[in-house]
């Protein structure tokens, strides 16, 4: 408690006390009720429990001894995996459903600021550009905390209850494993953070709400649809995955998880591979959410 208070003393924009904080918080809108049940892990596997009765039930009826594609798809679901596979299927609609959230509400309250001239009413108190957009920074994190939360207990349980013993046998590849698994975990706020950075970079281009949330959902696209691009293409060439890799370019947020239980072709270069997931999903992620932010700045201010 008291290295927050000493944070937040030397950063007081990341108080939830701070008045520009209080003031976004009190303009935008609540997370919508299916999601907010969403952020109770019991929740969240009492619905993966009932998807997976469903899937179990129409697996029972569809499933046909012969080999089919749909076969392939339902057989998981006929053994208790079906309960793993539904939750990571709601903890991707619960991810998607934060960057996009985020994206939106952000681009609105910027461009009301931007339209209103609030902006430049806000950069008349002591407060300067840069704090201005790191405090309605801040609001976004604590309005979506609980998901956020939610994201990184789900991403603990999924590293806890794979089989580590296994995957981590050779102890020349131990540290390079456990690293990948703790930026699994916290992934989401990388991509929270990049998503709320190209937000404001979207809104300071066009302060238009309607086309400010469409740049930035392509911009938010382009990023993580790019870079999972690469990192498919990296793991058919180098890992056991081979064109099964192909599928994690829309589920780049599973990646990590994947590689970290999965040999590649050659042990040797585990420090190159290491280096190049860290850069794919956290290092490149950031630089592009601290220059977006920048920018968004200094075009935000130029509107004085």
């Amino acid at each position: 408690m008291m290295q927050l208070r000493r944070l937040t003393t030397r950063f007081p924009w990341m108080s939830a006390r701070h008045p520009l904080a209080q003031r976004e918080i009190s303009r935008v809108s609540t997370i919508p009720r299916f999601f907010r049940r969403l952020t109770e892990v019991r929740s969240i596997l009492g619905y993966a429990a009932l998807i997976h009765l469903g899937f179990f039930a129409a697996s029972m009826l569809l499933y046909s001894r012969r080999q089919s594609i749909l076969n392939a798809f339902l057989a998981p679901f006929l053994t208790p995996f079906g309960l793993p596979l539904a939750a990571a299927g709601l903890h991707s609609i619960l991810y998607w459903a934060m960057l996009i959230g985020v994206s939106n509400m952000f681009t609105t309250i910027l461009c009301r600021d931007l339209n209103s001239h609030s902006w430049q009413m806000l950069r008349l108190t002591p407060f300067s550009g840069t704090e201005i957009m790191l405090a309605k920074m801040n609001a976004m994190r604590l309005t979506w905390q609980p998901i956020l939360t939610a994201l990184i207990v789900m991403r603990i349980l999924a590293s806890l209850s794979l089989p580590l013993t296994t995957a981590l046998e050779s102890q020349n590849s131990t540290t390079v494993d456990y690293i990948q698994l703790v930026l699994f975990i916290f992934q989401p706020i990388v991509d929270g953070f990049l998503a709320v950075s190209l937000s404001a970079l979207s809104a300071s281009l066009f302060p238009n709400a309607l086309w400010s949330r469409l740049l930035s959902y392509t911009l938010l696209g382009l990023v993580l649809g790019g870079l999972g691009l690469i990192n498919s293409l990296w793991l058919i060439f180098t890992s056991v995955m081979g064109p099964l890799a192909g599928l994690l370019t829309p589920l780049g947020h599973w990646s990590l998880l994947a590689v970290s239980l999965m040999p590649i072709h050659h042990p040797e270069t585990e420090v190159i591979h290491l280096a190049v997931m860290t850069a794919l999903h956290v290092i490149i992620p950031l630089l592009v959410a601290v220059i977006s932010f920048r920018v968004a700045v200094r075009l935000a201010n130029q509107r004085m």
